[in-house]
């Protein structure tokens, strides 16, 4: 990944500051003690909230908004009335991240200084976490439907399987796989059941709440974990599923639908145990 650049406004003239008090900016012993916290993390979401204790620790500054990608994240107050200053980085002329600022009141000189001081001292952990979040991400996503992959789906079925047993959340998971797709594959070629394969993901997303989790596992196998769930609107969204489904032309050209099975999380569950108890219910329905 190229060198992230900080871009400054130069003018810093547009409402967001007061110059009636200045100071000669931050000592180099202060910018160290920044970095040396900045590069601990290579999070992202942690790394924002070191670099929100260090602006606390030197500015005015009230809180803090980073978005990337199609990605916000913010620490502190980020309410519509504080006043406010955005900070871009760039990659060669394009905008690559940014960074709102907000404050309860005109920033002053003094602190508008620190704060270009920090923004700087920013840039090289924010690539680092951006960088490291890429890679994570294109490690854990099926590349053809861009939904969660194997190792995706076991690293969220070990988290809300902790979170159940530490503070009793229910949660469903479903198995899901299609009906007639090898026939596809066969009669029409790969290229064809790859679109279907995508048109179906994009199905499942639609049905599913930004709460919930879809995966590929391989192939036509799909799995869902649905968050804080119980059996009656497991159902719903099952049957939401099939409606959506049987109602896509795609799919419907080419006379695929899809068979569920459904189980909800009980304490004497393992992983294994709870897909099985999916998978059998998906294979009943298969045969029925």
């Amino acid at each position: 990944m190229e060198q992230l650049n900080p871009i400054y406004d130069s003018t810093a003239n547009d409402g967001f500051f007061d110059f009636s008090r200045q100071d000669n900016g931050l000592t180099d012993a202060a910018l160290n003690s920044v970095i040396l916290e900045l590069v601990k993390s290579i999070d992202i979401k942690h790394l924002l909230s070191v670099y929100f204790k260090q602006l606390q620790r030197f500015t005015s500054i009230k809180g803090i908004c980073l978005q990337f990608d199609d990605e916000r994240l913010s620490r502190g107050d980020t309410t519509p009335a504080m006043q406010s200053h955005k900070l871009d980085y760039r990659i060669e002329h394009r905008v690559y991240a940014s960074v709102t600022y907000y404050d309860a009141k005109l920033v002053d000189v003094r602190d508008w200084r620190y704060l270009h001081s920090l923004h700087k001292c920013f840039t090289n952990p924010l690539k680092n976490a951006l960088e490291h979040l890429m890679i994570k991400r294109l490690a854990t996503k099926d590349h053809l439907t861009s939904l969660g992959n194997r190792v995706c789906y076991e690293e969220t079925l070990n988290k809300l399987i902790s979170q159940a047993y530490r503070k009793g959340d229910s949660f469903s998971l479903l198995a899901l796989d299609l009906n007639k797709f090898k026939a596809v594959n066969d009669t029409y070629g790969h290229q064809t059941g790859d679109k279907v394969l995508t048109v179906f993901s994009q199905v499942l997303q639609h049905c599913l709440r930004d709460i919930d989790h879809a995966f590929r596992l391989g192939g036509d196998e799909f799995c869902c974990l649905l968050v804080d769930i119980d059996q009656e609107e497991s159902q719903l969204v099952m049957q939401r599923i099939h409606k959506m489904v049987a109602e896509n032309k795609l799919l419907k050209k080419y006379n695929v639908s899809c068979s569920i099975g459904a189980a909800i999380f009980d304490k004497l569950d393992t992983s294994d145990s709870l897909f099985a108890r999916a998978d059998e219910e998906l294979y009943s329905q298969k045969k029925a």
